[in-house]
């Protein structure tokens, strides 16, 4: 804990005193990401994708501390990160109508490991924030892992890693949005998108926190 924290929530209560957020940057105590800290994340994302390509909220190279703060969520299932995450991701996305949130599958194996389903969570909280339709339409058919492999490796993986669930229909008058936390070579993205198209969706898009290797 940072020795200088000092109190940035407003409707502070007694849930925050008996198991307080600390704010990850700064140690400030009432959320997770205070307000200041929110706001210097939020100047590197950029808005700059349509509904045509994808939505990406940022660049490893523009704001490795966004990067960080995926690693904890992610990997050390820090969960109270998924709001702020969430949060940024959102305002890099329109005010649209009759969307469906999907997350892009996580391998089972990894999910028992972390105990955290990590773009699931990502995408019913955006889901909630825009009062979008959140359905879990794309499944893992395997454990294959993708980090440290090469680009030729990940488009290789892809191909087989995804199904679409056959208990959900498919209304192609839709929009369907895939969220993940970080792309590198887009494989999984790219193979999620085709899924998707090959099964009657007509528009599909992606939206992604950070871009990088």
């Amino acid at each position: 804990m940072n020795k200088n924290a000092s109190f940035c929530c407003k409707n502070y209560n007694i849930f925050n005193l008996l198991a307080p957020d600390y704010c990850y940057f700064c140690g400030s105590i009432g959320h997770s990401v205070c307000e200041p800290c929110f706001d210097r994340l939020l100047g590197c994302c950029k808005n700059y994708n349509t509904w045509t390509t994808s939505f990406v909220a940022s660049s490893k190279d523009a704001s490795p501390e966004l990067f960080e703060l995926i690693k904890h969520f992610k990997y050390y299932s820090v969960r109270s990160l998924a709001i702020p995450l969430a949060r940024l991701l959102s305002f890099s996305l329109p005010d649209s109508k009759n969307i469906v949130l999907i997350p892009a599958p996580t391998a089972p194996k990894h999910i028992r490991i972390r105990s955290l389903d990590h773009t699931a969570k990502l995408a019913r909280h955006i889901a909630r924030t825009k009062n979008w339709q959140y359905q879990k339409l794309l499944l893992r058919t395997n454990s294959s892992r993708q980090v440290g492999s090469d680009s030729k490796t990940r488009l290789s993986q892809a191909k087989n890693a995804y199904k679409v669930n056959p208990r959900i229909p498919i209304d192609p008058t839709k929009t369907y949005l895939i969220i993940d936390d970080i792309t590198t070579t887009g494989a999984t993205l790219d193979a999620c998108k085709k899924l998707l198209l090959s099964a009657g969706a007509k528009k599909v898009s992606t939206a992604v926190l950070l871009s990088g290797s």
